[in-house]
C-alpha cells in the first residue's frame, strides 16, 4: 500500500504495510459471522444431553473449553470492530 502526498513544489510517497480500516473490517466481520455460528453449534451440542452424558469427558471437556474460548475471540473481536 502507498500514499502519495503532495505540497508545494514536490510530493511525498509513503509505503506502509498492512490492512486498511475497510479490509480489517471486513475480516472482522466474516470471523464475528464464523464465530457466531460455532459458538450456537458448540452451545446446541452441549445442551444435547445423551451427548453430554455418552461422549468421553475429555471431549466434553475440550467442547466446554473452545465455547470459552471462542465466546472470549467474540467479545475481543466487537469490541475492535467498535473501535473501527
Amino acid at each position: 500500500n502507498k500514499c502519495e502526498v503532495s505540497f508545494g513544489k514536490g510530493s511525498v510517497i509513503i509505503c506502509y504495510q498492512g490492512e486498511d480500516s475497510s479490509q480489517k473490517k471486513e475480516k472482522l466481520l466474516k470471523e464475528k459471522e464464523e464465530l457466531e455460528t460455532a459458538i450456537a453449534k458448540r452451545k446446541k451440542l452441549l445442551s444435547n444431553e445423551k451427548y453430554v452424558e455418552n461422549a468421553p469427558q475429555e471431549v466434553v471437556d475440550l467442547d466446554k473449553e473452545k465455547l470459552v474460548i471462542e465466546e472470549n475471540r467474540l467479545k475481543d473481536i466487537k469490541m475492535e470492530l467498535e473501535k473501527l
